[in-house]
């Protein structure tokens, strides 16, 4: 978001209304570009086994040969089928005969951007073309900006980077280091270096450009504002959570107080708080905080409206951090729907929301259904994203932790050791991305019964998330409950009662004596004061806290829920009523 405003409004890359214009042959160069440069993990258009391809008449052409593929925008039909390269010859006549550039990258039928393997290729054969211009024309620059945009989406920072450093260089030298043009590029590069984990370099760039705009605009102006939030979002990510959270408040204060509560920048800025109190572990805060936001966005801009539903899906995020499983279930499925509807199954919101349902309904016991529908999700990142984009990474991490709970256990090392590669290749071994995954991977360990090796890697993880999170946020609780459960498969159990008491202490403070996460740790420890003292007081204390386990996850999730299951197998073990093998 912050990314695509500092790419819009008065600003040197700006997009233009669309004028319209005529058709041209298919450049050769542009023509080499389709053949040569697929976007990685999508087969060639060409080709019929192409995912996206489809068998009718090209809008623009009216040439029923061959095949064509979906634009990504809101047509729908025969209005979504074109050849790729009619879209290219169309978007560079525009740009010969009057230097429109909007065709570019938005279909001038419903006035949508393209999104997927088409927005892909339309940016590159514009920045292909831009390439033939002579030295320092100003759309070489603009070309490669926009490029560095769909790039960036993809998580192909690598490449983005080049980019924008391209950019960077042109305007500092043709313009100068103080001009807002340069100042934007270097707040381009800075979201950039966010994305790549390089967080200090990223703060160091924010703050050079908001003072800068400070001084020029004031501390109160749009522009100022911008750039705060993508400041605020580098401390967030870093871990810098109060500092974050305070100057969110502050731009959300001042834009109530100059646009009104029910404005949608407004409404913006109180989404990017509420992600924030999440990750100060303020998890009602965070949920009232985006009922409220969908409330104002439903209103503003309708219930089905990209934003409304960006929205709805945060609060089914928030949902699965409170333990409301069911709920969030529900919820996401009704999101997937919506998405589907308005956006299309490519979008990558849709993406995103397909993989949050097969996450839901992994937690929720539902293990082959959510494998199903993860490797459905996965094949289309990999298709659309690109191996490399962290929503790609994210959801391979959901599909490791569904493929463990569905007993698939090599096949879930073998994804999660793969997808933990990518991740530190991608992001570097600073972001939370990374301690997910490795935490996935971990767990995946435990269960094939190399506990030694499932600790050192979960002992990473509780470093990393004490570092950078509150001891409550229910990353760091879920690290530490597995570390526990290690820890008892070790034989090494006053460790883990230790453990597990303070896990156990910290969920039912910040998240209620009912959270599922909760339940887990009181059902570990309950086995484990059991195996340190089976005939005394903490052996009575662990059998109420197993048995209180068990019967709340019945209620909550069924006998067949694979946690119910552990509980009852711990029960087992310990010839408590109610327990038993299997």
């Amino acid at each position: 978001r912050s990314l695509s405003r500092l790419c819009t409004s008065s600003h040197p890359f700006q997009r233009t209304d669309p004028l319209l214009g005529g058709r041209s042959p298919l450049p050769k160069l542009c023509r080499t570009l389709l053949d040569n440069n697929a976007e990685p993990g999508h087969t060639q258009v060409r080709t019929p086994s192409t995912p996206s391809c489809l068998t009718m008449q090209c809008t623009i052409c009216l040439d029923d040969s061959g095949e064509v593929v979906q634009k990504g925008c809101r047509c729908r039909g025969d209005g979504a089928a074109v050849h790729p390269e009619c879209l290219i010859a169309h978007a560079t006549h525009a740009s010969e005969t009057s230097d429109e550039v909007v065709r570019w990258f938005r279909c001038d039928v419903c006035k949508d951007d393209y999104t997927g393997h088409v927005e892909l290729v339309m940016s590159k054969a514009r920045h292909a073309r831009a390439l033939t211009l002579p030295a320092g024309h100003s759309e070489r620059h603009h070309a490669a900006a926009c490029l560095a945009i769909t790039l960036h989406t993809r998580g192909r920072y690598a490449e983005v980077e080049a980019l924008e450093t391209e950019v960077l260089e042109h305007c500092e030298t043709a313009l100068g280091p103080e001009d807002p043009q340069t100042l934007t590029a270097v707040a381009n590069l800075a979201i950039t270096y966010g994305s790549q984990g390089r967080y200090a370099e990223a703060e160091a760039m924010q703050h050079r450009v908001l003072e800068a705009y400070t001084s020029a605009y004031g501390k109160d102006d749009r522009k100022t504002l911008d750039v705060s939030n993508a400041l605020a979002s580098t401390y967030r990510n870093s871990g810098k959570f109060a500092e974050a959270t305070a100057l969110h408040q502050r731009i959300h204060d001042v834009r109530t107080a100059q646009l009104g509560p029910g404005h949608p920048e407004t409404l913006l800025s109180a989404s990017q708080l509420a992600i924030s109190y999440g990750r100060m572990g303020r998890n009602a805060e965070a949920y009232e905080l985006n009922l409220a936001v969908q409330a104002g966005r439903e209103r503003v801009l309708g219930a089905r409206h990209p934003s409304t539903l960006t929205t709805a899906g945060n609060i089914v995020s928030n949902l699965l951090t409170l333990g409301r499983y069911p709920e969030a279930l529900a919820r996401s499925a009704q999101v997937l729907e919506a998405r589907i509807e308005v956006l299309g199954e490519r979008h990558v919101s849709t993406l995103d929301a397909i993989g949050k349902h097969g996450h839901a309904l992994c937690l929720m016991g539902h293990y082959l259904e959510a494998v199903e529908q993860l490797r459905r999700t996965v094949r289309l990142d990999r298709e659309i994203l690109g191996p490399d984009n962290p929503y790609t990474i994210n959801d391979e991490r959901y599909l490791v932790n569904a493929l463990r709970e569905a007993g698939a256990v090599e096949e879930a090392e073998a994804v999660g050791r793969a997808t933990l590669a990518t991740a530190l290749r991608v992001l570097g071994d600073d972001h939370l991305l990374v301690d997910d995954t490795t935490f996935s991977l971990g767990c995946v360990l435990l269960d094939a019964g190399r506990a030694d090796e499932a600790e050192a890697e979960l002992r990473r993880v509780v470093a990393t998330t004490a570092r950078k999170l509150v001891p409550w946020h229910i990353r760091a609780l879920h690290a530490t409950c597995a570390l526990g459960t290690v820890l008892r498969a070790q034989g090494r159990v006053t460790e883990a009662i230790d453990v597990l008491r303070e896990c156990l202490r910290r969920t039912t403070e910040h998240l209620g004596a009912d959270h599922p996460r909760g339940l887990v740790a009181a059902s570990v420890l309950g086995a484990a004061l059991l195996d340190q003292d089976p005939e005394g007081v903490e052996g009575a204390e662990g059998a109420e806290l197993l048995r209180n386990a068990h019967a709340q996850q019945l209620h909550l999730f069924g006998p067949e829920h694979n946690e119910t299951a552990q509980s009852r197998k711990r029960m087992a073990e310990h010839g408590l009523a109610g327990g038993e093998e299997g």
